[in-house]
């Protein structure tokens, strides 16, 4: 009887040991495969600052009288300051100074405004008119636009295009390269 009870207690232990190990082993629960996806970065967003300094090189195609356009082109700088009182209008002033032939210049000075199609977005494509003077007497009209790429808060670069009319006889279609600095607090 002793002998009995001795073989029920070892069969009930190896049992229990036996459960133990087996469960120690037992595959991971598992891995659901629907689960949700990490949650997607937000875009970067520059805000637009109220103050642009911007300087451009620029490239000039003249016009004569006769309306032809001359193949040499004229190379140019300029400087262009503006306030931007709303992330969608800009108010200032340019000079801007082109040598158009071996002893002729020409240029454009007078006060600019744009208007920006985006408030917000690493890209800021814009429209500009411009109302001055290309010399002592002689009156000039701006009109044109561009594209800009924000290369960090308060750097901008891009291309422009603009048309000049000097006088009724003249004109310049310019290509430009602006790098606009910024300054003051986002919008």
């Amino acid at each position: 009887m002793f002998l009995g009870a001795l073989c029920v207690a070892s069969l009930a232990l190896g049992t229990h040991a036996g459960a133990a190990e087996v469960s120690e082993y037992a595959p991971p629960p598992p891995i659901p495969l629907d689960a949700a996806p990490a949650p997607e970065l937000a875009p970067l967003e520059y805000s637009r600052r109220p103050f642009e300094l911007a300087p451009e090189f620029a490239l000039a195609l003249p016009s004569g009288s006769d309306g032809s356009r001359s193949v040499r082109l004229g190379t140019g700088f300029g400087l262009a300051a503006l306030w931007r009182p709303t992330p969608f209008v800009a108010l200032g002033g340019s000079a801007t100074r082109f040598s158009v032939a071996e002893h002729a210049h020409a240029g454009f000075y007078g006060v600019l405004g744009r208007v920006y199609v985006s408030d917000h977005g690493v890209v800021d494509p814009y429209l500009e008119l411009g109302l001055g003077a290309a010399g002592a007497r002689t009156g000039a009209a701006r009109a044109g636009g561009g594209v800009e790429f924000f290369l960090g808060r308060h750097v901008r670069v891009g291309p422009a295009i603009q048309w000049t009319a000097i006088r009724a006889d003249t004109d310049l279609i310019t290509f430009s390269l602006r790098l606009s600095l910024l300054f003051g607090p986002g919008a």
